[in-house]
């Protein structure tokens, strides 16, 4: 029950922010690559236009979603159609708040039921609240197989209010993240399922979530790292192969299941450009040579340790997760270096307009373990441990609270921020011009 009203809480939370700034009145809700990501729904359903996307260009100067970049994201094929770089797997999480959100608009009659006016971003804006109280609510049963409830829920009202899937969950709506937050959560809960149970259906499942998973943002199945290696010990490591072959029905039935899904997105690729397999982020990729680990996670442009600090507090918890479960740390700890390091070497290693590193939200699923095992073990210190430890810990959701408002005012700008400029507008609520001079050159 006490699981149940705080995953409640926490949507409720973002619900209240979410009418509270009304973005979704004042058509601010999809633009830029969360108006790529939800193209696909009215394209399908109202302007039966998958093709071309030609509806996009008409109503772009009433709605404005990339500006006066009328083809942002999207590519002409030699096909004569256009592609839209942007997966399709979050409109398939949209899908069932598009229907409900264009059903009510024709109901209501207000406004045009055109895929955009106000009902419909309302709806946008819960899916993504609802799919992120999800993953908490999956979250949650997955730690109290190996925590008790006080650090479990801890855990869950830290990651929710003290990092950046706040901001994404409920200011900024319609992204891919807390989508894929909730897909890893589901991950971690079936991975240890199958693990104990050996049931059939965990393994499959697990493989329409890789599809899922795949739909979204192909970089996020390297969590197949997290089934591949869990409970990795010298006892278990010598009996995983035998493991895998006893269940190899339940493993090509998880590869069928997969691949069924993926083709959504591959049977688009085939229709627009006549390929069955299409790198659709032209003049973008990885340069695995150059990585920029160091300022992904500690530089002020985007650096995920200085906007997002519960993750490096998340981090000091593998060294006290009790060595009784210490046979995950090796899935967790390794799938998290090697998102680390293909994350930041992505050749826009900052991913543009954003707050923070919104390319390792998804990923606080993993360290939600060290955390809850971090907490289990400050509970039980003597008094002034746990004050110490409490005082931090409000102080860092204090922090994700002040920076996540000092973002929506644009006192954090979308980039360009430097030391000198984050220090200087640290407890300010505007910045002037002297301000602004500190920003790096291409944001001044």
């Amino acid at each position: 029950m006490k699981l149940k009203i705080t995953v409640l809480f926490i949507l409720a939370s973002f619900i209240y922010v979410i009418f509270n700034i009304g973005d979704w009145k004042e058509k601010r809700t999809l633009f830029w690559d969360k108006s790529g990501y939800y193209a696909y729904l009215p394209a399908t359903f109202i302007y039966d236009d998958i093709g071309r996307l030609g509806f996009l260009d008409s109503l772009n100067p009433k709605y404005r979603f990339t500006g006066e970049y009328n083809d942002y994201g999207i590519y002409e094929q030699p096909t004569g159609k256009r592609l839209n770089k942007y997966h399709v797997g979050i409109a398939v999480f949209q899908l069932p708040f598009f229907m409900i959100g264009h059903a009510y608009t024709q109901w209501e009659g207000t406004y045009p039921a055109d895929g955009y006016s106000p009902y419909y971003m309302l709806l946008i804006c819960l899916s993504t609240a609802f799919w992120s109280a999800m993953g908490f609510w999956v979250l949650g049963n997955f730690l109290r197989r190996y925590f008790n409830e006080l650090p479990t829920l801890t855990t869950l009202l830290l990651l929710a209010f003290g990092t950046n899937l706040y901001f994404y969950s409920s200011f900024d709506t319609g992204m891919s993240h807390p989508y894929s937050f909730f897909l890893m959560a589901c991950v971690l809960q079936l991975t240890d399922e199958w693990y104990q149970t050996g049931k059939r259906s965990s393994v499959v499942l697990l493989g329409l979530l890789f599809g899922l998973l795949f739909l979204i943002r192909p970089v996020n199945i390297l969590c197949l790292l997290i089934p591949l290696l869990w409970q990795t010990d010298q006892e278990k490591i010598g009996t995983r192969w035998q493991f895998f072959w006893k269940q190899k029905t339940g493993l090509l039935l998880a590869i069928v299941a997969g691949l069924a899904v993926s083709l959504l997105q591959l049977s688009y690729w085939k229709f627009v450009s006549g390929h069955w397999l299409k790198y659709s982020y032209e003049g973008e990729g990885f340069d695995f040579l150059s990585p920029h680990i160091m300022d992904g996670l500690f530089s002020y442009r985007k650096g995920w340790f200085v906007y997002t600090p519960l993750a490096l507090i998340a981090f000091i918890g593998f060294f006290f997760i009790p060595k009784k479960y210490f046979k995950v740390v090796p899935a967790l700890l390794f799938t998290l270096l090697v998102a680390i390091y293909i994350v930041f070497s992505w050749s826009q290693w900052y991913y543009g307009g954003s707050y923070g590193c919104r390319a390792m939200i998804e990923f606080l699923s993993l360290l939600s373990f060290p955390l809850a095992a971090l907490i289990t073990i400050i509970i039980g210190q003597r008094w002034l441990v746990k004050m110490i430890a409490s005082v931090v810990l409000v102080l860092v959701l204090s922090l994700s609270f002040w920076q996540t408002y000092q973002f929506y005012l644009g006192v954090i700008p979308w980039d360009y921020v430097t030391k000198e400029y984050y220090w200087s507008v640290f407890f300010k609520t505007a910045y002037n011009e002297q301000d602004k001079a500190l920003l790096m050159p291409e944001g001044r």
